[in-house]
């Protein structure tokens, strides 16, 4: 695409129309620069002024608003359109890059998913692991405390990054005692003892989940 001293286009081939989707004759004569967002307006112009000072430079990201709108990904070689040994002008390759920009993306997205999937896997064999070794410790228990000891030992590895309370019930089926602790639980809700009427898994026989240690 021939571009004379003012800017303007004065020649295009066949493909133009075919990417852009605008007639050859929409843009003759045209500044060429309206085919781009504006942002890219400036480095594209500081190119032509090299390439109207002789030098031809390596092919350069342009992006071109097509007629329909769409934003078009390509590469461009800028260089100085010579006649009778004088520079007269500009002339611009250009290549249409948006569909491998899309595989690009695509590409990259199945990546990221592909390692997500990897880390989940490889957290779900940790907490398999886990959970064996979790209950061979269990079995070897000869105590109580012993179990109490095991339970502490493992559930921060189980639930990283969280904190927790393990209550047990009192022989006299009166009151909920914390036996284990993790994380950084506030000292006075690991102490503490209620009632279990209190305690809303209990009274509704499956688990229950609160916004805060607040709540009863």
């Amino acid at each position: 695409m021939p571009t004379y001293l003012d800017g303007t286009l004065e020649a295009l081939n066949p493909a133009f129309e075919t990417i852009t989707g605008y007639a050859l004759s929409e843009w003759l004569g045209r500044p060429f620069e309206l085919l781009l967002p504006s942002e890219d307006v400036p480095l594209l112009q500081q190119f032509f002024n090299f390439a109207l000072r002789g030098e031809t430079l390596p092919a350069i990201r342009i992006r071109i608003r097509a007629k329909s709108g769409q934003i078009i990904h390509g590469e461009s070689i800028v260089t100085p359109h010579i006649v009778a040994g004088n520079i007269v002008g500009v002339l611009g390759i250009a290549r249409d890059l948006t569909e491998r920009l899309q595989a690009e993306e695509a590409l990259g997205q199945a990546n990221e998913r592909l390692r997500m999937l990897v880390a989940e896997l490889k957290d779900h064999n940790r907490e398999i692991t886990l959970l064996a070794e979790f209950g061979e410790l269990l079995q070897g228990c000869t105590t109580i405390e012993e179990a109490y000891r095991v339970i502490g030992h493992i559930s921060p590895q189980l639930f990283p990054h969280t904190s927790g309370v393990m209550f047990t019930l009192k022989p006299s089926r009166n009151d909920l005692n914390a036996v284990v602790k993790w994380g950084e639980v506030a000292v006075e809700f690991a102490q503490r003892t209620f009632e279990p009427s209190k305690c809303w898994a209990l009274r509704r026989g499956r688990l229950n989940q609160v916004g805060s240690l607040c709540e009863g």
